[in-house]
């Protein structure tokens, strides 16, 4: 069975850090500049899809739970509790969350 890094959201090929990125200025009404100049891999095309892919796939999730944008451990968790999926996967196959041993 493989891993998933955390960072990765899988069938993607923008990193989790960087959709919560692009999902935040969007939300703040904030110039998506700086993250392409940062990442010229990520264009005008990648931002708008992930904004699209965040509206139509996640927002309403999020708001169901109660859960607040972050790439903090505990947000990535409970997306894996709740959907299980990493947050802005799309496809549904499921992941199981594997926490570490205590």
């Amino acid at each position: 069975m493989p891993l998933l890094l955390s960072s990765i959201v899988p069938y993607s090929q923008i990193s989790l850090s960087e959709q919560v990125r692009i999902i935040s200025c969007y939300e703040c009404s904030e110039d998506f500049s700086s993250i392409m100049n940062h990442h010229p891999a990520i264009d005008e095309s990648n931002i708008r899809h992930v904004i699209r892919q965040y509206l139509c796939h996640w927002l309403e999730r999020l708001l169901a739970v109660s859960l607040v944008l972050s790439t903090s451990c505990h947000f990535i968790s409970q997306c894996f509790l709740c959907f299980n999926r990493q947050f802005m996967q799309i496809k549904r196959t499921p992941n199981i969350l594997f926490l570490k041993p205590t």
